[in-house]
């Protein structure tokens, strides 16, 4: 679990630390415009 925190931003890690799990649901979000939510149906 360790080596995979940190690879993550710090915003992620702060936001773990504050226990805001909205904001890490946010912040885990695929941004990538070759994402699969991204293409068309």
């Amino acid at each position: 679990m360790t080596t995979k925190i940190k690879k993550w931003t710090r915003a992620k890690k702060e936001a773990l630390i504050k226990s805001d799990f909205n904001m890490l649901q946010i912040l885990a979000e695929c941004r990538n415009a070759t994402h699969f939510k991204y293409q068309d149906k």
